[in-house]
């Protein structure tokens, strides 16, 4: 059995932009609507992961995710949980970041 922790951090202009693209619709802050797309921008990224294990031959179960928002916030993780990081950058700073470890249960 595995255990694992996938965790996809956003700069605000990531979901704000994905908020025009996607959905037509403009905002400048932080409320539910923002907090959905994140959500639904994460369970893709995520069921993208799950699908090319699953190619492999290991089917990942996914938790109920939890949606974190605001400056200074932090996430914890089971430190015996190894990950791996994907940083990626907007105008020079960074915007994106995908984390991604298993371990034997």
């Amino acid at each position: 059995m595995l255990e694992g922790v996938f965790i996809v951090s956003y700069d605000r202009r990531i979901i704000f932009d994905f908020m025009v693209s996607v959905l037509g619709e403009k905002v400048e802050e932080i409320n539910q609507e923002v907090v959905d797309a994140g959500g639904e921008l994460t369970n893709q990224i995520c069921g993208v992961f799950r699908r090319e294990f699953e190619k492999t031959g290991i089917s990942l179960q996914a938790s109920v995710p939890s949606i974190v928002t605001g400056k200074n916030h932090s996430v914890r993780v089971p430190s015996k949980i190894a990950r791996m990081v994907f940083s990626y950058q907007l105008d020079g700073s960074e915007a994106l970041t995908v984390e991604f470890g298993l371990v034997k249960k």
